[in-house]
């Protein structure tokens, strides 16, 4: 992995993934990823962490998510769920995705009995909006520090929920 160009990239506010960790060495990461900004599941995982956030206070945790989508228009999303101030990564080539092994999504994992299934609900909850970004990335969840990959949570299918309070205890 290219843990390098990782810590390189840059935020919304043009400062490195780096300089998080300058202040607080200690300092981990929830680097959530995004599929596309229309998507239902991805909505709802923003809504997870905007709730998540608020149990966040006075912890060495910050959260950092990363979209294919533009700065101005992750603002906006992150907005949408709270997530306001939260640094975002636009990445529309793909390629800190790969970084973290995220790949493309099969037919099964991006149109499953399961998406199917909880499409339904997640439609009415969340909605769903105009494809921006790619419609067959699959998602990730990753908790990291400076050094690398500490936790992670590599969906299996497009409609996988992570529980954030579970995944740190795990």
């Amino acid at each position: 992995m290219k843990w390098s160009r990782f810590l390189e990239a840059k935020d919304n506010h043009n400062e490195s993934v780096a300089s998080y960790f300058t202040d607080q060495p200690d300092k981990k990461l929830i680097v959530s990823f995004v599929r596309h900004s229309g998507c239902t599941y991805c909505r709802e995982m923003l809504k997870d962490l905007g709730e998540f956030k608020k149990s966040l206070k006075g912890e060495s945790i910050g959260l950092l998510v990363v979209h294919m989508s533009s700065f101005t228009k992750g603002d906006e999303l992150l907005r949408q769920y709270g997530l306001e101030g939260v640094g975002h990564i636009s990445d529309p080539k793909s390629i800190i995705y790969r970084i973290f092994g995220l790949n493309k999504g099969s037919f099964t994992q991006l149109f499953g009995f399961k998406s199917i299934l909880r499409g339904f609900s997640g439609v009415a909850k969340h909605g769903i909006g105009l494809l921006d970004g790619d419609g067959t990335q699959m998602p990730g969840v990753f908790l990291v520090n400076k050094e690398g990959i500490l936790k992670s949570f590599v969906h299996s299918s497009v409609a996988d929920r992570v529980d954030y309070e579970m995944f740190l205890e795990a």
